[in-house]
């Protein structure tokens, strides 16, 4: 079933959204001790995830088709709440990267935004 164009767009901004936060807290063209070519970002979205989701590491190269293929695979809900989902999985995977002062401050780290934020 081909995705609705609100669908598609909603995927769009969150590829974006997604890559453009990673990018800001690992630089572009990170390299990680553990793997041959791919960068942080990749490995950052394929750790830890089930089967279905190492399509995920299609995600910082592709276009928006792969994206739209990868949203759907993720789960049954819909595109919408597969995109949701990866964002999910991406904010829990990279939380660690943050640092709180006795305040409740961010001094390290990248202010993260939520969906519909944009």
């Amino acid at each position: 079933m081909p995705l609705s164009n609100e669908d598609a767009a909603y995927i769009l901004q969150m590829k974006e959204l997604i890559i453009s936060q990673l990018k800001a807290l690992h630089g572009p063209n990170r390299r990680t001790r553990t793997t041959n070519n791919e960068t942080l970002i990749d490995v950052v979205i394929y750790r830890g995830r089930e089967e279905c989701h190492a399509k995920a590491i299609l995600y910082t190269r592709a276009n928006l088709s792969a994206w739209e293929t990868l949203a759907t695979a993720i789960v049954h809900g819909g595109p919408r709440d597969a995109m949701d989902k990866l964002w999910e999985m991406l904010m829990d995977s990279l939380s660690m990267h943050i640092r709180m002062t006795e305040d409740g401050e961010v001094y390290e780290g990248t202010p993260f935004f939520r969906p519909g934020q944009f």
